[in-house]
């Protein structure tokens, strides 16, 4: 059985968003909603997808995280680039 899904992406690219903001719903092809994405931190919308149609594992959006300067940067440490 094919399953079609929609996505519809809320946020423009530039705008800021906050922890626990609607970004984003998921709908299968009679219209009603099968998942609802939140921000998972507050930061800065750089790319969104504007694919409508919805495969497992597609990205949604990418979110720069805001830093604040004189705080030291999490995990950086344990981080290997």
């Amino acid at each position: 059985m094919l399953l079609f899904l929609f996505k519809q992406v809320y946020p423009q690219v530039n705008s800021l968003i906050k922890k626990g903001d609607l970004v984003a719903r998921v709908k299968n092809i009679f219209g009603n909603c099968v998942e609802e994405y939140f921000a998972d931190n507050d930061g800065i919308v750089v790319g969104r997808s504007s694919n409508p149609v919805a495969t497992q594992g597609a990205r949604i959006m990418h979110v720069g995280i805001r830093h604040v300067e004189g705080t030291p940067l999490p995990k950086a440490e344990h981080e290997n680039y």
